[in-house]
């Protein structure tokens, strides 16, 4: 089977000549009455359809995926929220320790060196953001917009420095 695949008054490929036969190419003024675009068999999908799905998809969206300090504050509080916030810091503390041993293993500087014995779990992490959060120190001292993954870096690189 060939099916018309047409945008406008311009034919992209046949036409199905078994429903349609006698024409071998989409002609102009059967083109003009099809403005669609055929998928399997015999579905259609309206061209403006597609043109919209397309147009959607390659427009930017911003995602962001990040808590300021204030937001952090203020969902810790919730009981529903903690658990979901806790894991999530969690994972970042986690994604924050792996690509410090990638810049270890590629032989660059790294940003914290912890102790061997010591297993970085999820208490140590959220023990470590706690810590930097109740810290009173000029260099511990942040914004309420400050990310809190920039907190929790800077808390791993206070709490264990390297030998430089």
């Amino acid at each position: 089977m060939h099916y018309c695949v047409a945008f406008s008054e311009y034919a992209l490929a046949e036409i199905d000549t078994t429903r349609w036969p006698g024409y071998s190419l989409c002609e102009p003024w059967l083109v003009a009455s099809f403005s669609c675009l055929a998928v399997e068999g015999e579905h259609f999908v309206p061209a403006n359809l597609i043109l919209i799905g397309v147009v959607l998809f390659l427009m930017p969206s911003a995602a962001k995926a990040e808590f300021s300090l204030e937001q952090y504050r203020s969902l810790i509080q919730s009981a529903e929220v903690k658990d979901k916030l806790s894991d999530y810091v969690t994972g970042v503390g986690r994604g924050i320790f792996w690509a410090n041993v990638m810049l270890g293993a590629d032989n660059k500087e790294r940003l914290f060196c912890l102790p061997a014995k010591l297993a970085l779990d999820a208490g140590i992490i959220q023990s470590v953001l706690a810590q930097e959060l109740r810290m009173s120190s000029p260099d511990a001292t942040y914004e309420d917009d400050t990310p809190i993954e920039l907190i929790l870096t800077k808390a791993f690189m206070r709490r264990f420095p390297c030998d430089r």
